[in-house]
């Protein structure tokens, strides 16, 4: 990916676009994430156990261990979320814990009894964490010692350490530590011990400690005749476990059938799951219970009111049914009324209530069968309450849903978004363009598009009324090099140069000569050499590979610069210009900047916006004063920005939110100096604010600040330039109206701002990287996202973990059943197990094997006839035993099948048949 040209707002070839309108241009602004591990700086990593062999049915636990740069050894894992009502929480690779959302029991852990937090807070005194719950309004944690800590609501004694009193910071469970899991119901807690027995607190008035009783219990109970589990799970007032030989165990409320054993009746102790006997692990949402089984299928029983159960009704079921269309499924998890999949090519698909978005399909429609998400590469997911969040194999991670807690963990608890989030499923981006309440970015040549699309801007064909939450592509549109955009329309400079444009169209700006609306792109009349385009409010202007500019659209204050305030459906000539080398389109006025490093500006002044030292409107191009040194420019509603040489900023017009960056509220019809910038490369200017990005990838903005979209934290306008909160290392930036985008080093997306259409694509950084486990022949053995290998069949298997660039694998074997004499059959199949027969000769055809014949007579069985010719052969009498001394013919000091052998050849029987079938 090239870098973006200097000081470019409008446009900045190839990577960035700004898709400007009166009120449209955005400030980019990029964000770093989080610190993770990386491939350099993870200088060993080790895999254990080493090549382990374990028998059908068996399990093995895989650990990893690293060692980083500062030579401390850290035990990674795979990134566990945990996903409460209204807080999520997930364990960093080094075994601390963060959370965000919902704090008013003190969920979070933090020590704080604030509402809320919208981003993650750390858990305080935890730092050894490996495996996480989380519960309507409290979160535990297992500790690599085997100890259980937890935190948040207490009222029923769901912390289990003997009190009802509610904590901001972890308590230890009283009496637990050998757990290897831990799940957490609506108020009670279990945790799932080495040694395959499961214990129990907290409330119990349906029966969901599993003790036998209907009594709470501040400490934990042993739940009754569990003793094999190897994994466990806590629905709203029930509780399961899945037993090592693949059945399944229930207990606890069962109005709906959650408990899966044909009946309605609460239960107390555990009861069988009916019809499973391949269970591979477990989970519960409030009154429905879902199974993942060996080899990918997935069965769910309980209450389906709103498709819980993912078999295409809405009828409740006391027995498991199966979900429709899974069949690889890897990874299960389920919310209060909703269930997702990770699927062996690790991409999801989710099923159920969706009132807030919460099954990520860009719908708030309940689904009664699975629906894709959209999202790939995952490692690891959890549904909340309401709200689902998937760690990716690239260390992000995303959460969608509901958000009216900040359990998304974006920085925002509203429509606003003051701090940058990544957008959904974009990477690899080489252009990006911002309009009024929507983005576009450009990947591979494919154009996705997000947010507003009542005018069809986003381009898929369609016209909606509501905002689409998730970028959808473009049409017909395969090689796009650099985008623009307008309030509510865009264009794409393709790579033949060609302008394709697509949204709003009654004023003419999509340049076709039919002056309509579209959703699908249309071809710009007379434009084939075009190198960067820019959009306004209604209007459009191009760049061509010949140094012109040509504009269409509305001109009622010239800015469409050909002399006249003519509207034109089709591109029209601006005169004077023939050096261009970038163009910015404001509200009602278009900035170029030309090849000897002047910039010239035409249209509406009102507010000074052409830095000509006047207020009047211009149907050409003037120049701007003072400006020699230009790298670029950009076009905000009523202002102007060019980035110089020197490395400083110049704005000029409208000021009244600070948006010149000199410190004052005052316009200006000539350039004035931003404050305290000396290394700027690139600038770009939204409505009324503005973003610089420096020369070390760091961005400043500046002016209205209304949404967030200066991307300090705050709200508040500002006059002079403000860091972004965030260390970013941007390789562009653009600016919409009350929005913000930004290119990543690594071509990631990122935006920040207004979120009221969900212009952002909403998706949040990591706070860790992820442990990503996989299994070269699923069809021999499985591997969960924590480690955990089962043996399915015989065979081979390579177990891979990769982490922060750095990958290790080894091989598991699964063997057959057993082989005494190793000749490749089977014990139970074989006609000698006493010596290799891989044939499986049989000379006499009497079902022995040779070299295990003791049918001397071969009547076909062995019976007292061959004991008595054996007794003969030695003159024996009739009590002697065949395995005297007596029988040792060879004279080895043994009665061995070398004795048969020789016997057999006395009585002149076929070759081969000497010893006694064991």
């Amino acid at each position: 990916m090239k870098n973006a040209n200097p000081g470019q707002c409008r446009y900045t070839p190839p990577q960035i676009a700004a898709w400007k309108f009166c009120a449209v241009l955005l400030s980019c602004l990029l964000l770093a994430p989080p610190h993770t591990a990386s491939a350099h700086e993870l200088t060993n990593i080790t895999l254990s156990p080493g090549t382990p062999v374990v028998a059908v049915g068996g399990n093995v636990q895989f650990t990893v261990t690293g060692f980083f740069d500062d030579l401390t050894a850290h035990s990674l894992r795979a990134a566990t979320i945990a996903a409460g009502d209204d807080h999520t929480c997930v364990l960093t690779a080094i075994g601390t814990v963060r959370c965000w959302g919902q704090n008013g029991s003190g969920q979070l852990g933090d020590g704080t009894s604030v509402p809320l937090a919208v981003i993650p807070v750390q858990v305080s005194g935890i730092t050894t964490a490996a495996v996480l719950g989380a519960g309507s309004n409290h979160t535990c944690a297992v500790l690599a010692s085997g100890a259980v800590r937890c935190w948040g609501d207490n009222s029923a004694g769901q912390l289990g350490n003997g009190t009802v009193n509610p904590t901001t910071t972890s308590v230890e469970v009283t009496g637990i530590t050998t757990a290897k899991a831990v799940a957490a119901g609506n108020s009670h807690s279990c945790a799932l011990l080495a040694n395959g027995t499961v214990r129990c607190w907290g409330a119990n008035a349906a029966g969901q400690l599993g003790n036998g009783l209907n009594s709470p219990s501040l400490a934990s109970v042993a739940v009754l005749g569990i003793t094999t589990a190897t994994d466990i799970a806590a629905g709203a007032f029930h509780s399961c476990a899945r037993l090592a030989d693949g059945t399944l165990r229930c207990w606890g409320s069962n109005g709906f059938g959650q408990l899966g054993d044909t009946t309605t009746d609460n239960s107390p102790t555990p009861v069988a799951v009916a019809g499973i006997t391949n269970g591979s692990s477990i989970t519960a949402g409030n009154d429905h219970t879902c199974a993942l089984l060996l080899g990918g299928a997935v069965r769910c029983w309980g209450f389906n009111m709103f498709g819980n159960l993912g078999n295409g009704t809405a009828v409740n079921s006391p027995i498991p049914v199966a979900v429709s269309g899974i069949s690889s499924a890897r990874a299960l998890t389920t919310g209060s009324h909703h269930n997702c999949v990770r699927l062996a090519d690790d991409t999801l698909r989710c099923w159920g209530f969706n009132s807030n978005g919460q099954l990520g399909n860009n719908s708030i429609v309940d689904s009664t069968i699975p629906v894709t998400t959209g999202i790939a590469n995952v490692v690891a997911i959890e549904n909340g309450g309401l709200h689902s969040c998937a760690a990716l194999a690239n260390g992000s991670l995303r959460c969608w849903g509901s958000n009216g807690s900040g359990q998304l963990g974006n920085n925002a608890a509203t429509n606003t978004q003051p701090t940058a989030v990544a957008v959904w499923g974009i990477s690899a981006v080489s252009s990006i363009a911002t309009g009024a309440a929507h983005s576009c970015a450009a990947l591979g040549g494919l154009v996705h598009c997000w947010g507003s699309n009542g005018s069809g801007q986003l381009g898929d064909g369609s016209f909606f009324s509501s905002d689409i939450l998730v970028p959808v592509q473009v049409v017909e549109i395969t090689n796009a090099t650099v985008l623009g955009a307008g309030n509510s329309h865009n264009c794409a400079v393709l790579a033949s140069g060609l302008l394709k444009c697509w949204g709003a169209g009654a004023n003419g700006q999509l340049g076709d000569g039919e002056g309509t609306t579209t959703a699908a792109p249309v071809s710009v009349s007379g434009i084939t050499t075009a190198t960067a385009v820019a959009g306004g409010a209604n209007h459009t202007c191009a760049v061509l590979s010949s140094g012109g500019v040509r504009c269409w659209g509305l001109n009622g204050f010239g800015q469409l610069g050909d002399g006249t305030n003519d509207n034109s459906l089709t591109p029209v000539t601006v005169t004077g210009i023939s050096t261009a080398t970038a163009i910015a389109a404001g509200y009602n006025h278009t900035c170029a900047r030309l090849a000897n490093s002047t910039v010239r500006c035409w249209g509406s002044n009102f507010a000074g916006a052409l830095g000509n030292n006047t207020f009047d409107d211009s149907t050409t191009p003037v120049t701007v004063s003072g400006v020699s040194t230009a790298t670029g420019v950009a076009a905000g509603g009523d202002n102007s920005c060019t980035a110089l040489a020197s490395g400083g900023v110049r704005c000029w017009g409208d000021n009244s939110s600070g948006q010149l960056g000199n410190g004052t509220f005052a316009g200006s019809p000539l350039p004035v100096t931003v404050s305290d910038i000396t290394t700027a490369v690139a600038v770009s200017t939204g409505e009324a604010h503005s973003c610089a990005r420096r020369s070390d990838g760091r961005l400043l903005c500046w002016g209205a600040n209304g949404s967030g979209q200066l991307g300090d934290g705050g709200t508040t306008n500002s006059a002079v330039p403000l860091n972004v909160i965030q260390t970013i290392f941007a390789t562009s930036v653009v600016a919409g109206s009350t929005h913000t985008c930004a290119l990543r080093a690594d071509s990631a997306a990122l935006c920040w701002g207004s979120n009221g259409l969900s212009q952002l694509g909403d998706v949040i950084p990591t706070p860790a990287a992820v442990l990503a486990w996989t299994s070269s022949n699923q069809a021999v053995a499985a591997i969960d996202d924590s480690g955990r290998a089962r043996a399915i069949a015989p065979g081979g298997s390579t177990i891979g973990a990769s982490y922060g660039g750095r990958s290790i694998s080894t091989l598991l074997t699964v063997p057959g059943p057993p082989d005494a004499d190793s000749d490749g059959v089977a014990d139970g199949a074989d006609n000698c197990t006493l010596q290799a027969n891989p044939g499986q000769l049989d000379a006499n055809g009497d079902g022995y094997g040779n070299l295990c014949d003791a049918d001397l007579n071969n009547s076909g069985l062995v019976t007292t006839a061959d004991f008595a010719i054996l007794r003969s052969v030695l003159n024996q009498s009739a009590g002697s035993s065949a395995t005297a001394a007596t029988a040792d013919l060879n004279g080895s000091g043994l009665v061995t099948t070398a004795d048969f052998a020789i016997l057999r050849s006395h009585l002149n029987l076929a070759p081969g048949p000497s010893g006694l079938h064991p």
